[in-house]
Parts: structure tokens; sequence; C-alpha cells
């Protein structure tokens, strides 16, 4: 199979399409966490997944798990869809998050949420710089015309 080099505006283009939607991907699987540690309270699993949020062991029983849980794949779905600036605001939660998991001494959730963050730095940062490097190609032409 014949690949294009890795400076093809097509494949960087296609890169940077990949880490631009990187943040909200990383919303789905805390999502995804968070809704297992709620089944798995529900079921009286005992077993807890730290890259999960949080804060909603404070509050008794499954349900709060469910909704962290809905609320934060919502933010993302709407973040990859329309409103880039939700994404920000579920990165924002799971960040309050890490606070509350740092004030609390609550070594093992920070230690996954700082990790969870750090990917996501990172992704956000070679967004950027994909961004700046596609800035300087000449346009990509477009492979359908109208």
């Amino acid at each position: 199979m014949n690949q294009p080099p890795v400076n093809d505006p097509r494949f960087l283009l296609h890169r940077y399409q990949r880490m631009k939607n990187s943040p909200n991907n990383w919303l789905f699987w805390i999502a995804l966490f968070s809704a297992l540690n709620g089944i798995f309270m529900a079921t009286s699993q005992g077993i807890v997944l730290s890259a999960a949020l949080v804060v909603p062991s404070l509050l008794a029983g499954p349900l709060p798990h469910l909704i962290a849980a809905a609320v934060l794949a919502g933010l993302a779905a709407a973040g990859r869809r329309k409103w880039p600036v939700l994404t920000f605001a579920g990165l924002g939660v799971y960040a309050l998050d890490s606070l509350y998991a740092l004030l609390n001494n609550l070594q093992s959730a920070l230690l996954m949420h700082a990790i969870v963050l750090g990917f996501i730095a990172f992704t956000l940062w070679r967004t950027k710089v994909l961004e700046q490097q596609l800035a300087t190609l000449p346009p990509i032409p477009d492979p359908f015309p109208k």
C-alpha cells in the first residue's frame, strides 16, 4: 500500500482532525468510567475506577455517577459537533474533580487524573502545532469539487 509522505498536507490534515477530536474522546472515556463506577456501586462489586469522576462518590447511590457520566458525555458530544467551548467545560469539570482529589488526599484518583489531563494537554499542544504547520502549507485542493 502506498502511503503519503508525512509532510503531505492531506496526511497532516487527517492528523489534525484526529488530534482535534482527542479531548472529546478522553471525555467519553471518563464518562464511561464514571458510568461503570455507578454500575459497580449498584451491583455491589466494590470496584472503583480511579480515572472516573470522584465527586459523585460524595452522594449516596449509583445515580450521581450515571448523571455525571451523561453530563460529561453530553458535553463531549456537543463539543465535537457544534460548540467546541463545551469540550473545555468538560475538561474544567475534570480539572475541578482533580482539585477535589488533591485536597482530599485521594492519591490513586489524583494520579490517574494527572495522567489523563497530561494526555489531554499533550493532544491540545499537538493540535496547535499541527494547526500552525497546516497554516504554512498551500491550500489543499478539494477532492470533490462542485
